[in-house]
């Protein structure tokens, strides 16, 4: 038989040492900048994707959804056979 025990769950966490309270981030830093530094390239602003996107788009995304469907799809022909 199982025995009867007193379970303790945190639903309230109690202020102890291991429960900080979170700061927000203006109180962390107030006034960072985002200006590129001396070792950073500063990026241009662009309005229309370029031939480059729709490639990196094709292989990123589509090509490994093809890859899937298509080892789905042998898979399951060669379960069959």
């Amino acid at each position: 038989m199982a025995t009867a025990r007193k379970i303790d769950f945190l639903d309230e966490p109690t202020m102890t040492a291991q429960v900080i309270p979170l700061r927000r981030p203006e109180a962390i830093a107030p006034a960072i900048s985002q200006h590129a530094g001396p070792f950073e390239v500063p990026v241009e602003e662009r309005n229309n994707s370029s031939v480059g996107d729709v490639l990196v788009t094709g292989l990123l995304v589509i090509y490994p959804a093809l890859a899937t469907i298509t080892a789905i799809v042998i898979g399951l022909m060669l379960s069959r056979g």
